[in-house]
């Protein structure tokens, strides 16, 4: 690899896959973390809603767009992410003037699911002369008129806009819907771009004032690393062999109890580490194979793991090594719900209430 060759196609092969409007293929590479040590048997991928066998193809699932618009969106959900569409992205487009006209994608799995926490991010390519604002939506069952249901998060969708949004609706749904109320142009054609959509179980939230620094750097920041952003990263790419490792620091180095890690890779670049914690121990080893397009891949652990750090350990690396972001996640408290009948405390007295059903 030569500068950022690989990391990063050139603008004119860029250009020429967005006027062309490229959809890369889904590919059958591995992304996996498997527990090591005490923590053997206890990391797994989350599973996937769209793509229940985790094939990275999710054909279970019914993906729609707008009327008059091409291409393919599976890329959002099937973990198979991309920098940028023209990388490995959702992405529908059509013949317009500027703006682009509103449009829509419906992605709906083939159950029920549980909406603990929602993870999603829109890259928007610098050359678009235009921008396209997206609103996302849950819902569990078709609503018929989608403008009652509530966004879940909205995105600006201006050009290099790369924001990574977290929300934990803690709802039942079967059905996303991404509305874009205009969409980016280049040249005579219309672009409507989404990158990833990763639905956790978990009630989830991130944790706070992460840090990174790494043992050396060719391309880019391990602080990128952790500022939830779905574009920039870090890569080591000179100067090897030699040992490379990533080390975050959790909370100002506070003690914290985890319960997710999410994983982005970068297209045309492995990364197989093993992470491990504060102690040096041994606690997963991760595997993203080199492929045209990046990982998305959020896992979890049975038991929370309690710690101050964790190192992202390439151990003697002897070609690339680069990563898009790492997210780390403790676990939120259910909600709870209101009791029929419980304890007030008021004006320093405990009062018994009981909740009445509305009289007809």
């Amino acid at each position: 690899m030569r500068g950022r060759a690989r990391l990063f196609p050139s603008l004119a092969a860029a250009a020429t896959a967005l006027a062309c409007g490229i959809t890369l293929p889904v590919r059958a590479g591995t992304a996996s973390a498997v527990g090591v040590g005490a923590w053997a048997g206890q990391v797994h991928e989350y599973a996937n809603p769209f793509d229940p066998n985790l094939d990275r193809a999710p054909t279970e699932s019914s993906l729609t767009w707008g009327s008059g618009w091409s291409g393919g969106i599976d890329q959002i959900v099937s973990r198979v992410d991309g920098r940028e569409a023209t990388k490995g992205g959702g992405r529908i487009s059509r013949a317009s003037g500027a703006p682009g006209p509103a449009t829509y994608m419906n992605l709906v799995a083939p159950s029920t699911f549980a909406a603990g926490t929602v993870i999603a991010c829109q890259q928007v390519w610098s050359g678009f002369t235009s921008s396209m604002p997206y609103t996302l939506k849950l819902s569990n069952g078709d609503p018929g008129d989608w403008s009652a249901v509530p966004a879940t998060f909205s995105g600006p969708g201006t050009a290099t806009y790369e924001t990574i949004q977290v929300a934990t609706p803690g709802s039942a749904a079967d059905r996303a819907r991404i509305e874009y109320s205009q969409t980016a142009i280049y040249g005579s054609t219309a672009y409507a771009d989404f990158n990833d959509l990763l639905i956790l179980p978990d009630r989830l939230e991130t944790i706070p004032t992460v840090t990174a620094t790494a043992t050396s750097t060719t391309w880019g920041s391990p602080s990128s690393l952790v500022n939830l952003t779905c574009e920039s990263g870090w890569a080591k790419h000179t100067g090897l062999p030699a040992d490379v490792s990533v080390t975050f620091t959790l909370n100002g180095g506070e003690s914290e109890t985890v319960k997710a890690i999410v994983f982005y890779s970068y297209e045309n670049v492995s990364a197989t580490f093993t992470l491990r914690d504060a102690a040096d121990n041994p606690v997963m080893d991760v595997v993203l194979t080199i492929e045209p397009q990046g990982w998305a891949l959020p896992v979890y652990f049975d038991t929370p793991i309690t710690t101050t750090a964790f190192k992202m350990d390439f151990g003697y690396a002897t070609t690339q090594v680069a990563m898009r972001e790492v997210i780390f996640m403790r676990q939120l408290a259910a909600p709870i719900p209101e009791p029929a009948a419980g304890l007030l405390l008021t004006g320093g007295a405990l009062l018994l209430v009981r909740r009445r059903g509305r009289r007809a």
